[in-house]
């Protein structure tokens, strides 16, 4: 093929790419005169491509310019790409202002002529460019890091053009890729060429592709690449491949954070709870084929919380990286580690048939842990309790392999340190229901087992609703629906009401904010233990909820019992007089049913009295009842307080309250606890 020949398909490259861009493209012979003028040259220059077809360029230059421009022009035809701005007259006599970028069109290794993309620099154009985006403009194209374009003779297998762009993205010149016609398929990945092989016939078919894939950067930089080739025909043979290529290499790195970030756990670089699941799946799949066991251990550290509160949280951190470590270092590949969370970790052993693998494994683990570990100077010595579950033995299900696991890990702690044990069908009878839920509340909140209801609380006179109280609820995943009755004591003995007591106001206000959309009258009121009450940043906590969630204080209300409040009457009394400087009211709960101190009584900032179900649910059956109620009932009026009666059931209950000026209700009668889902309906119904 001769020189013109060439430069004709290099034309012709340029023309089937750039012929439609909205940039004033042109490519010009050694000669200067023009053999490529797109439809947007037109459009800045008044001429067809027929007309300047038989000008040359240096016809269309002010004369103020054309010496300059000649000697531009020369440059350029010795190999160097200029950018330069000049005056051209337009075809209806007027001049127009602007940048041309010209590169020259190389062919084996000799230049052939130039190729130029223009910009209109008049006012007119400038606003017009930036309403449109960059990527529009053809300077990106050539001159840009992520972009390069190239054209690939099929017919002589050689690089016909390529963009100096290209050298930002591979490494290599214009002219190593023309010296070397296999330079761009010997720099893709061997993992990834083959399936660039297999889009051949698809070419040949005339499909434009895209695809990505990696290269190898002339340094060792391993870069992904994003590709489109078109391939052109002639009489339905391949005879180019035109292609645009970006580098997406930050685009993919971050598409691979965020993939570990939502199967990995942040802080010890383990799959998470969810790729458990997902690999657990698998390896169920993979052993139904193989007639093979599948195991699954559950760890928990034992007196981790201790160390953790001992020595901070950001040393308890620490000795979670170790032990994700040693596990991760200490057992084969044949065994997938994850964290479940907190200080639980879960382990899948696949592909065997002998438990005594499984019994061999959980020895392993012991010993691995039991190497002392360096904390601020001290040496601590970590041991763990291990539950182990089997399919197909104990059960089919992914759900089922981890809730097994995790019962039995429950005996192995209450064995003592450093043990194991195997799920069996008589599991539950052998475990300490108060151990159960002391370790669970641990992680109640963390597996959002915990959930709130709330009860309306009315005003029987005007039949409004005027708001709700939480109530906490807990659905165990071993032991299904437990009473605060029984949790909440332990949650106070263990301290781990707390952690519990904040997320429920958090929770409770939270919640309450999306039900003034329907009305912005309604509070909601939380129950407060004396643990709680305790605490010295209590009202600063308090206050700083009501910052986060936006909320007028009056919106929460704070209900502590009787024996809360009589158990350090004087820090009661100046922790509830803080509270009100917030601007946030108190309830005395279950009022009546402790030993109050009338004195005390009369001293403590309390905005309502709510009189026991005890006594409501005797009204009409037990005279002395009825008699306390309205001496309840009196007192809170001598003492400028508001009454709320709890447990309302019948008519006859509330007639007799309404009688005795308790206008505040709540109980069956109005609406049992129903989930924060259902509380906008009740409220619309209300209204």
């Amino acid at each position: 093929m001769g020189k013109s020949s060439e430069f004709k398909t290099v034309i012709e490259s340029y023309s089937e790419l750039l012929k439609n861009n909205t940039n004033p493209s042109y490519a010009l012979n050694k000669e200067g005169y023009f053999v490529f003028f797109n439809t947007a040259s037109t459009e800045l220059t008044g001429y067809t491509f027929a007309e300047v077809s038989h000008l040359n360029f240096y016809e269309l230059v002010s004369e103020k310019d054309r010496e300059r421009i000649k000697k531009e022009f020369l440059d350029v035809l010795n190999g160097q790409h200029k950018s330069v701005e000049l005056t051209i007259g337009h075809k209806e006599g007027f001049d127009i202002h602007i940048s041309l970028s010209g590169m020259p069109i190389f062919i084996n290794g000799e230049v052939c002529g130039i190729f130029g993309i223009a910009n209109d620099l008049t006012e007119k154009k400038i606003i017009e460019k930036e309403l449109v985006a960059s990527k529009t403009q053809l300077q990106t194209i050539f001159d840009s890091l992520d972009i390069c374009l190239w054209s690939l003779d099929m017919v002589a297998q050689k690089t016909i053009n390529i963009s100096p762009a290209c050298f930002h993205l591979y490494g290599y010149t214009q002219q190593e890729f023309l010296d070397s016609p296999f330079l761009w398929r010997n720099v893709i990945l061997k993992e990834d060429l083959e399936k660039i092989i297999n889009c051949y016939s698809q070419f040949l078919q005339g499909k434009t592709v895209e695809m990505e894939y990696r290269i190898l950067h002339k340094s060792g930089e391993v870069k992904w690449v994003f590709s489109n080739v078109v391939p052109v025909l002639k009489k339905g043979k391949l005879v180019r491949l035109d292609g645009l290529e970006i580098d997406i290499t930050q685009r993919k790195r971050t598409e691979e954070e965020l993939n570990f970030m939502a199967f990995h756990d942040p802080l010890t670089k383990l799959p998470n709870r969810r790729k458990f699941d997902e690999e657990l799946h698998k390896a169920i799949i993979e052993a139904e084929e193989k007639q093979l066991k599948v195991g699954v251990m559950y760890l928990d550290l034992n007196r981790f919380k201790s160390i953790n509160d001992t020595l901070g949280h950001r040393i308890g951190d620490r000795l979670l990286e170790l032990v994700a470590w040693r596990l991760k270092q200490g057992l084969g590949d044949n065994i997938f580690i994850s964290r479940q969370g907190g200080d639980e970790f879960s382990v899948i052993v696949r592909n065997f048939t002998d438990l005594t693998y499984l019994k061999e494994t959980a020895e392993k683990i012991h010993t691995i842990l039991l190497e002392p570990i360096e904390l601020k100077g001290f040496d601590y010595v970590v041991t763990t309790s291990v539950g182990i579950s089997v399919y197909p033995d104990h059960t089919l299900s992914v759900d089922g392999l981890i809730k097994k696991a995790d019962q039995a890990m429950f005996v192995a702690k209450e064995k003592g340190q450093s043990q194991s044990e195997f799920y069996n069908s008589g599991l539950s009878t052998k475990l300490s229901r108060k151990l159960i839920i002391e370790q669970g509340l641990h992680k109640a909140i963390e597996r959002q087992e915990l959930s709130l209801s709330y009860q309306p609380i009315v005003n029987i006179e005007v039949r409004k609703i005027l708001g709700f109280e939480a109530l906490l609820r807990w659905n165990h995943a071993l032991l299904g629906q437990i009473s605060p009755l029984e949790f909440i004591p332990i949650a106070e003995e263990t301290g781990l009401i707390i952690p519990i007591g904040k997320w429920i106001i958090e929770k409770a206000v939270s919640d309450c904010v999306s039900w003034h959309e329907s009305d912005p009258s309604l509070y909601v009121s939380v129950n407060i233990s004396a643990k709680q009450f305790e605490q010295m940043d209590f009202t600063e906590m308090i206050q700083n909820t009501i910052n986060k969630y936006k909320i007028q204080p009056t919106h929460l209300k704070l209900e502590i019992t009787e024996s809360t409040a009589m158990t350090n009457a004087e820090i009661v009394a100046s922790k509830l007089e803080s509270l009100k400087n917030v601007g946030v009211e108190t309830f005395l709960d279950d009022f009546g049913t402790g030993y109050s101190s009338l004195s005390y009584l009369k001293k403590f900032p309390i905005n309502r009295l709510k009189i026991d179900q005890s006594f409501v649910r005797d009204i009409n059956q037990d005279i002395n009842q009825e008699e306390i109620i309205k001496a309840i009932i009196a007192l809170a009026k001598s003492l400028n307080m508001k009454v709320i009666a709890e447990g309302v059931e019948t008519q006859a209950q509330l007639a007799f309250l309404f009688e005795q000026g308790c206008l505040k209700m709540q109980g069956y009668l109005f609406g049992r606890p129903i989930p924060h889902s259902e509380v906008l309906e009740i409220i619309h119904i209300s209204q």
